[in-house]
């Protein structure tokens, strides 16, 4: 676990931390003087929160001070204690990645004491009341509460969000460069990794357009350039903890043997993976719909729109590949086993193939039903946290909740399990799982070109908005599955009993 251990804390007793001190502190006065001067002239009355906000949230003071301190902290410490021995002594590269990552959690900490300790001092004379003092009317480039008042309903949870972001900002970096560490273990190209890291954090805040906002890394430290990009202040820490995740997993895969990673299997491992995608697949899709500030019902229909050829858009399609396929292929990694290893003995041990065939299918739909649950609570989470003032439904959603719902919990279920049955039964004949995903590959790319009459895809709300009844398509499915579970157990009977 990422946690601030006894023996490292040892850290913030060292010189180092007077030099950042000096100079943040040399900054922040000349910023506070700025911004009390203009309040003054104003006849304005500045709130600690007011200043508070200005000093962490200064993207100068981040990048030109901040930043780069702390980059160089984790290179350092992570080339001196990269070798045979530590290696050793942690067992894998990701305990000794954690390791490294509480050292970087203790530099952290010794940033956050600089900046209340600047607080501190600039802010004794100034009001400590929990609300958002300044005009409405008041526009200054220069203070950050003015633009985080519409974001967040009290200054003080503005402030704790901003040192929260902060915090996870870091962590992501200083994750990033243990990720390259753990790769190429390089000495010279990890600090020259560490400048590009710099630069890129110099120049993204500045050159790069609104398309590749997400690659700001300013919108990952500062409140008020989250606000400004993301509309909101939970998206950016939301991706930032996700990447977070995704660089551990990789730190995991450094440890991959065979089929295990230190008590993970294959298996799971291809879960975490498999999750993280779905969480940053489904993210970046409700964050195309922001501009349009719609209700969930709206943004799901468009999300799950499916492989329907009237309407097709590229990115429904590609996310109803990956989000479908992917699952159904983790699925196929245990069910071929399953099968593959179909004996006699297992059918003694069940006592009968009827009943062996029950428990087995009912895995799968639980499986099933699990991964819509999932996907469903995933969205709204998603959805709830990028557009905050935004309603479930509206009045004209109300009639159209019922079929939604019904569409997509029932046809989505009964399309999933025919994929299952289908590679099933394709694995009976030709036992290559790879040619049941190349058929069923062939299956998607042929619904575009409008043979929609393949049972691929029906669960895409494409099929309903182009007017097909989500009855109908309920009925072709269950006659679809009652066909493949007969193929399924009659090929099974003649091959196993």
């Amino acid at each position: 676990m990422v946690v601030l251990r006894v023996r490292n804390l040892k850290e913030l007793f060292h010189w180092k931390w007077f030099i950042l001190l000096t100079g943040m502190y040399a900054f922040s006065y000349v910023e506070v003087r700025s911004i009390t001067k203009w309040a003054f002239t104003e006849h304005i009355q500045l709130s600690f929160y007011d200043v508070a906000l200005q000093l962490i949230g200064n993207i100068y003071l981040m990048l030109y001070f901040v930043v780069p301190f702390f980059i160089f902290q984790v290179t350092r410490h992570v080339n001196q204690h990269f070798n045979d021995v530590e290696l050793i002594r942690f067992r894998s590269y990701f305990k000794w990645g954690i390791n490294q990552l509480n050292i970087s959690l203790v530099n952290i900490l010794g940033i956050i004491i600089c900046y209340i300790f600047n607080l501190v001092i600039f802010n004794l004379s100034l009001s400590l009341k929990n609300e958002w003092g300044l005009p409405s009317n008041i526009i200054h480039p220069d203070i950050n509460s003015i633009f985080l008042e519409n974001a967040f309903t009290t200054p003080i949870l503005a402030l704790l969000m901003q040192f929260l972001q902060l915090i996870l900002g870091l962590l992501l970096i200083g994750s990033g460069l243990i990720l390259w560490k753990i790769y190429i273990p390089n000495e010279k190209l990890l600090q020259l990794v560490a400048a590009l890291v710099f630069i890129i954090n110099i120049f993204s805040f500045k050159m790069f357009p609104d398309s590749l906002k997400f690659l700001r890394l300013p919108n990952y430290l500062t409140l008020y350039h989250s606000v400004q990009d993301f509309g909101n202040g939970y998206s950016s820490i939301l991706l930032t903890i996700i990447l977070m995740l995704i660089f551990c997993l990789l730190w995991k895969m450094k440890d991959f043997r065979v089929a295990k990673i230190r008590g993970v299997s294959a298996y799971q491992f291809g879960i975490m993976i498999y999750g993280s995608i779905l969480i940053i697949g489904t993210y970046f899709m409700i964050q195309n719909f922001i501009k349009e500030k719609t209700s969930f019902i709206n943004i799901f229909l468009q999300l799950l729109y499916g492989t329907h050829y009237e309407g097709y858009t590229y990115m429904a399609f590609l996310y109803y590949i990956i989000i479908f396929f992917g699952f159904i292929y983790l699925l196929q990694i245990r069910m071929i086993e399953e099968l593959d290893m179909m004996s006699f003995y297992k059918i003694i041990r069940y006592r009968s193939y009827k009943k062996w065939f029950v428990h087995w299918f009912w895995i799968q739909l639980k499986s099933c039903a699990i991964f819509l649950i999932v996907l469903l609570l995933v969205s709204i989470v998603i959805w709830k946290t990028t557009l905050v003032n935004v309603p479930f439904t509206t009045n004209k959603d109300y009639e159209t909740v019922g079929i939604v719902a019904y569409h997509y919990f029932v046809n989505g279920l009964l399309q999933l399990v025919l994929y299952i049955l289908l590679i099933s039964c394709l694995f009976q004949f030709y036992r290559d799982y790879t040619i049941s995903l190349i058929t069923l590959s062939v299956f998607l790319i042929s619904m575009m070109f409008g043979l929609s009459f393949l049972p691929v895809g029906l669960n895409g709300y494409g099929h309903v908005l182009m007017g097909t009844s989500a009855s109908i398509i309920s009925v072709y499915l269950v006659i679809l599955n009652i066909v493949a579970i007969y193929i399924f157990v009659r090929n099974m009977k003649i091959k196993n009993v």
